[in-house]
């Protein structure tokens, strides 16, 4: 899990966060360029492995998650890979920065937290070790998600929605919106699962602090 987690925190601080910041900073297109596609080839790669993980009947995959999520990371990977490619196929028609900052909602400011606290559970800094720390991790995850995931995400669809209802046929505007709902749902999943996190962690603080007192 500890290499998986390194794995994909990489992968979301390039191609999420490193690239996309790149982009909007010095509006060379190369950057949003190897974003893209470095996000299709990870995709791509990621759900090679699951499928393998399905035909093997054993867990090989980057994520290193339960079983029973398998199927809800591929539909994840197909709704990303679907909509990296639309972007790269209509060109300059593409709002760049708005991509930019769906990939910052999504992957650098989110996901890559989320990964953190994966390491931080193997290492001293796990909750049963340093609770404070971890409840800390938790709490600014949880507003990261609530603020990108939830509020700002709303914002990013209504645009994305906008633009390409505005510019393409309604056959381009259903296979924009599709994905776009997936990960809206994904989002709130992902928000209740920090939610549920974060009490938990509280809780156990709590019970920390109890047994030290005693």
């Amino acid at each position: 899990m500890f290499v998986a987690s390194i794995a994909v925190i990489i992968e979301h601080m390039t191609n999420g966060c490193i690239l996309p910041v790149s982009f909007l900073l010095t509006g060379n297109p190369t950057y949003y360029n190897l974003a893209l596609y470095g996000e299709v080839a990870f995709m791509i790669y990621a759900t090679t492995l699951l499928l393998a993980s399905y035909a093997l009947q054993r867990d090989v995959s980057i994520e290193q998650m339960h079983p029973a999520v398998w199927h809800l990371l591929i539909l994840h990977h197909v709704a990303s890979m679907m909509l990296c490619i639309g972007c790269i196929m209509f060109g300059d028609v593409v709002p760049k920065q708005l991509v930019c900052y769906v990939l910052l909602a999504l992957l650098g400011l989110t996901s890559s937290l989320h990964y953190i606290g994966m390491i931080l559970d193997i290492g001293p800094l796990s909750l049963a070790n340093s609770p404070c720390i971890r409840l800390g991790h938790h709490v600014i995850c949880l507003l990261l998600q609530i603020i990108f995931r939830g509020v700002y995400w709303l914002r990013l669809t209504a645009l994305v929605f906008l633009h390409t209802l505005e510019v393409h046929s309604l056959w381009v505007l259903v296979a924009v919106m599709v994905p776009m709902l997936l990960f809206t749902a994904f989002n709130v999943d992902f928000i209740k699962f920090h939610v549920k996190a974060t009490r938990g962690c509280f809780r156990q603080m709590q019970q920390y602090n109890q047994f030290k007192q005693t």
